[in-house]
């Protein structure tokens, strides 16, 4: 009886995303996820700011912002803190797309809820992929405009 001949084992392929996380040094990666963070309490706060909360209704709920002001702010700030600890060595294109991205989840995640009276927390996946889509497109965009010429060199 023949034995049959061993089989190959083929590498799963990785995903762009996956290269670029995995490229990566420690450091880094600890950086970008921080950064990513950043962009999910965006909607996070979004959802608390129009009174959608997980506690129950008969406990005292804490605002956490007061106004619509306050949101925004908090929500430029965390856009360029996240585009910057997401790629820091590219901040040039990496600051006006991480603004870009939180102030459109945000902005998605309030229109979202705002004809709701009962979101699942897990919704917020909606808005959050909507926005990154957006500051991806416009890091790529910026990208090829600020870098394309210094990486060549």
């Amino acid at each position: 009886m023949e034995t049959p001949a061993p089989q190959k084992q083929i590498a799963p392929q990785n995903t762009p995303t996956e290269k670029f996380y995995l490229q990566k040094d420690k450091i880094d990666r600890v950086l970008f996820i921080i950064g990513a963070l950043c962009f999910i309490t965006s909607a996070v706060l979004a959802m608390a700011y129009s009174g959608f909360t997980t506690t129950p209704q008969h406990e005292t709920k804490v605002i956490l912002i007061s106004d619509e002001e306050t949101l925004w702010y908090i929500s430029i700030i965390g856009g360029v803190l996240g585009g910057v600890l997401m790629n820091y060595r590219k901040f040039l294109a990496a600051i006006p797309a991480g603004l870009i991205a939180s102030l459109a989840i945000t902005d998605i995640t309030l229109a979202y809820i705002s004809f709701r009276n009962s979101v699942y927390m897990a919704e917020i996946i909606i808005p959050l992929g909507a926005g990154c889509l957006i500051g991806v497109w416009i890091y790529k965009l910026l990208y090829k405009i600020i870098y394309s010429n210094k990486d060549n060199e």
